[in-house]
C-alpha cells in the first residue's frame, strides 16, 4: 500500500469524501446484486429460465412466453404446496 502525504486538511477531506462515495456505491451495488439474485432464484423466474433454455436462444413468440410463465407459475405453486 502506498502511503500518501497530505499538505492540508482539505486534501484529507477530499479523499475521505471520495472514499465515502466509493463505500456507498459498493453497498448499493451489493444490495442490488442481492435483490437481483433473489429475483432470479424465485421459483417462477428460475423455472421460466429453464423453459427459455429449451428454446435454444431463439426469440419465442410473446404468447408462448406468457402461456409458459402462467403454466410454470401454476406448476411451481403445486410443487411448493406439497
Amino acid at each position: 500500500m502506498i502511503r500518501k502525504t497530505y499538505n492540508s486538511f482539505d486534501e484529507i477531506d477530499k479523499d475521505l469524501k471520495i472514499l465515502q462515495l466509493k463505500k456507498e456505491i459498493a453497498v448499493w451495488t451489493a444490495k442490488n446484486n442481492y435483490k437481483e439474485l433473489q429475483n432470479n432464484l424465485s421459483p417462477r423466474n428460475f423455472l421460466s429460465g429453464l423453459f427459455r433454455g429449451f428454446t435454444k436462444g431463439e426469440k419465442s413468440p410473446y404468447w408462448l412466453s406468457t402461456v409458459g410463465s402462467i403454466a410454470i407459475g401454476y406448476i411451481a405453486k403445486r410443487i411448493l404446496k406439497r
